[in-house]
């Protein structure tokens, strides 16, 4: 037998024995998976229950608790959350007796895991323990400490009956009630022990479990290893077998795999290759094949732009035999350009032909252009680079750490990256910061730093290691960018985010309560009307319509705020409004103030609501002279003046319609705001000041105002040191500095018409109802869109006007009216609302038609139905 022979005989036992340790290798592997598996899903099955049994015991801990809570207080809510917790306890006994059932239902037994509050991607987990698992072993004794578990809940149940009868029979003896929850007490603690019990079994279930698969893994893992072994040694046996055969077959090819360490191609002058080796086939990408056929040719796979310096390489080998080494490309048969490094020289005996050495610079290449990318990137980069060596000693930084630090690089070369230290935080910081980068190589967080001027800013810094091969820290690179800007604006957003949400519950509120006023200032009329003469009785209904009156104040304030005040934005003059305002001050803050009011010389316009900038003026005048009441010299004063607004301005108050702008600012010495204090500011209710001297509504209405008008607000505030606030309003061209009057006048209130008034408020309903009727007007009454549609159905052709509210059960008074229309498009419409004092009237049903905002008086509604009944006789 040749060498050759022995080789391959000795390949193929070799391949043999392999093949059978990878067969064993998949086989074991896939037991092991396997193993791993199943212990993985019956441990996570027993989480689950245990999970599960959390869920148990706090609903049955929650029933218990909700239970004792009624007993005491009586009150249905703990009732109903008695209920809520048990439902969990139910919800766990259908599953169970739905898989104990024969057959098994598994609908029902997930329904009953899903009420008892279970995920439901556990649910089917714990039906297959259940199911494969409930009759052996700790998971059978679980089940059957579950079973006994369950029996309390027919006991609690029955307490729960006991009690909630004894407490509706209006006989709850205390002592009867007593003696319920000494028993659901001691039902409690059996509970308990029976929670315990279930848990530290299933506890006990899974340590078996992770045991014995643990052994199973270890034991097929030590087989394999041996068997590995095993067949090692013999593959080792076997190829020392061959040794000699492979000394020989190397001597052969030696020089061919020498070779193979560049290309090399054995060239003629016409371009022909007569031969080459496997590295130079690989480089150019042909096949030994294309080359016996003499479908290669040096010339024909060289671009264009690389001929020249082959036309000079071969003068020079002409010249001297060899030429001096050069960077090509060549094309490959695939179309693709590589890049090669050639050294060429020819055979003594003749110039036109010789050898050819090729070496793939390609890798090179793409290095090179990464790197050059890599340095574009780092000076072009926004964020800040650092790079320091192992020592934290700077070495290099990117044009970015110069915009945003300030230093220049030459006055960071060698120094610690600690030159940029703000001094904002504790030694316990960069200790964490310096272990997580021994530990993980890397830290990622905010920090405050501080540039070369002294100026502090916010930063998002990343810090990552670089290692050596040996694992070794060679260098840190840190990466930061300014974030002071981004977190002010997301601190802005949050603020708005959070005002918004106040806003809707504030206009929830508003709702309710107008609609309360209007029940009230409804039934005050009637009081009035019919109330004979008795002074004392008059005097206090004229304190309950001031009382009224002021509520309807706080609401405006209230619906002000969450932007959703009735606004007549016009233009207005400033200039004259703090005119105005001047005589208004004189008669509220005291003489001992020095207060002191400028105007500015130029005209100064802004589109506004009059009333809502003359209050936000009197509530700033009212909080300063209040901040000022201990001061020895106190002092407010108030600037108003045009500004125009740059271009970093505009940015920060991005809603501001114009940067040509009103300048507001109120400044008073006196005893100035918390900063803790100064971030709940404008919300709702919250004051500063003593009880009885302030709702905590006045700077809400402010900030409410301020963002109805499109403007911006910033507060500047120490302790001590006063208080500044600013306002800014987008001026306008046009200029109208009229205040607006409103008049009283006097109206006929008596009438015979019909009215269809609908209102799903019973108070606001039968007070309006009664009121109308008494002016002589024939009332029919309706509490939603539906009702009022049956109405219309039975006495539509002797309604003359319906009066409707907007928002109401069933159906709204829009479709209602919508509805109505259909039959009598002419029909006369008031709507009312309680919410939103600007919510448009649909256009298909504005024709007609007239809005109010409770609470409004009676004489106003009776004026308004007068109007739209007598349009030609209504007073102007």
């Amino acid at each position: 037998m040749t060498n050759q022979d022995q080789f391959q005989h000795a390949g193929k036992l070799v391949s043999r024995q392999l093949y059978l340790i990878i067969v064993l290798f998949v086989v074991i592997t896939t037991l092991l998976l396997g193993l791993d598996r199943f212990q993985a899903q019956i441990l996570d099955s027993v989480r689950v229950y245990v999970a599960a049994e959390g869920y148990w015991s706090k609903g049955q801990k929650d029933a218990i608790y909700n239970l004792v809570r009624y007993a005491s207080s009586h009150d249905e809510s703990a009732l109903n959350a008695f209920h809520d917790g048990i439902a969990v306890s139910l919800g766990d006994r259908q599953a169970r007796l739905a898989l104990q059932a024969k057959p098994v239902n598994i609908k029902l037994a997930r329904e009953g895991f899903l009420r008892g509050r279970n995920h439901i991607n556990d649910v089917d987990k714990m039906i297959w323990l259940f199911r494969n698992f409930g009759g052996y072993g700790d998971m059978k004794k679980a089940i059957a400490i579950w079973t006994e578990g369950d029996k309390h809940i027919d006991e609690l149940l029955g307490l729960e009956q006991e009690l909630e009868q004894l407490i509706h029979s209006g006989k709850a003896d205390k002592d009867r009630i007593h003696a319920i929850l000494l028993r659901v007490d001691a039902m409690n603690e059996r509970v308990t022990e029976l929670e315990n019990r279930f848990s530290a079994t299933l506890g006990n279930a899974a340590r078996k479990i992770k045991q014995l698969t643990s052994l199973l893994i270890l034991s097929s893992t030590v087989f394999l290893l041996l068997i590995g072994i095993l067949l090692s040694r013999r593959i080792v046996k076997s190829i020392r077998g061959t040794q000699v055969a492979l000394i020989e077959s190397e001597a052969r090819f030696r020089h061919v795999v020498e070779s193979n360490i560049a290309g090399i191609m054995f060239w003629q002058r016409d371009g022909a290759i007569t031969d080459a080796n496997d590295a130079l086939l690989e480089i150019i990408g042909y096949s030994r094949q294309d080359l016996r056929h003499g479908k290669i040719n040096w010339q024909t796979i060289t671009p264009e732009e690389s001929q020249a310096v082959d036309a000079r390489a071969m003068d020079e080998i002409h010249r001297q035999g060899f030429c001096t080494p050069y960077e090509k490309e060549y094309l490959r048969k695939d179309g693709q350009r590589v890049s090669v490094y050639v050294s060429a020289a020819s055979f003594e005996a003749t110039r036109d032909r010789g050898v050819c050495f090729v070496i793939d610079i390609s890798e090179k290449k793409r290095a090179e252009q990464a790197q050059k990318l890599a340095a574009t990137v780092f000076h072009s980069a926004k964020e800040a680079i650092m790079v320091t060596d192992h020592s934290a000693a700077i070495q290099v930084v990117n044009p970015a750490f110069t915009q945003i630090s300030g230093y220049e690089a030459a006055e960071v070369m060698g120094k610690n990256p600690n030159i940029l230290s703000s001094g904002e935080h504790e030694p316990a910081f960069f200790g964490a910061m310096w272990q997580s980068l021994q530990e993980s190589g890397s830290w990622k967080g905010e920090i405050w730093n501080k540039r070369k001027n002294g100026e502090l800013y916010q930063a998002l810094l990343s810090i990552s290691a670089i290692y050596d091969d040996n694992h070794n820290v060679t260098r840190y690179v840190a990466i930061f960018s300014d974030i002071t800007e981004q977190r002010r604006l997301e601190d802005q957003l949050k603020q708005s985010q959070k005002m918004e949400a106040i806003g809707t519950l504030v206009g929830g509120i508003a709702h309710d309560f107008n609609n309360t006023l209007a029940a009230i200032q409804g039934n005050l009329y009637l009081a009035q009307k019919y109330n004979q003469g008795n002074e004392a009785v008059s005097t206090k209904l004229d304190v309950i319509d001031q009382l009224g009156k002021h509520s309807a104040k706080i609401i405006q304030q209230l619906l002000t705020f969450a932007r959703k005040g009735n606004v007549q934005m016009a233009p207005i003059s400033l200039n004259t409004l703090f005119a105005g305002l001047e005589r208004l001050t004189r008669s509220f803050i005291p003489e001992n103030i020095a207060f002191d009011i400028k105007t500015s010389d130029q005209p100064l316009t802004v589109k506004g609501d009059m009333t809502q900038l003359q209050q936000i003026m009197l509530n700033l005048f009212n909080n300063a002279v209040d901040a000022v009441a201990d001061k020895a010299q106190p002092q407010v004063e108030c600037r108003l003046e045009a500004m125009s607004a740059d271009d970093l301005f505009m940015r920060e108050h991005p809603w501001l319609e114009s940067n040509q702008l009103a300048h507001i600012h109120v400044h008073d010495n006196g005893c100035g705001i918390p900063e803790e204090n100064l971030q709940h500011i404008f919300e709702p209710f919250f004051t500063t000041k003593e009880v009885g001297k302030g709702t905590g509504l006045g700077m809400a209405m402010v900030y409410g105002s301020i963002q109805t008008h499109h403007g911006a607000i910033d507060i500047e505030s120490k302790p001590d040191e006063g208080t500044s606030i600013h306002l800014y309003l987008s001026r306008v061209q046009t200029q109208a500095d009229k205040v607006p009057e409103t008049t009283s006048k006097e109206h006929k209130l008596h009438n015979t018409r019909s009215v269809l008034l609908v209102d799903d408020y019973i108070n606001v309903r039968d007070t309006y109802a009664e009121a109308l009727a008494s002016m002589g007007y024939q009332v029919i009454t309706a509490n939603d869109g539906l009702d009022a549609l049956a109405c219309f159905e039975q006495h539509g052709d002797n309604i003359d006007i319906v009066v409707s509210d907007i928002v109401m059960p069933k159906m709204s008074g829009f479709h209602a009216v919508e509805r109505m229309r259909m039959q009598r498009p002419e029909l006369p419409v008031i709507f009312m609302t309680g919410y939103d004092p600007q919510t448009n009237v649909p256009g298909n049903l504005r024709a007609n038609s007239q809005m109010l905002s409770k609470p409004f008086s009676i004489v106003e509604l009776a004026e308004q139905i007068q109007q739209m009944l007598n349009p030609g006789n209504a007073e102007s």
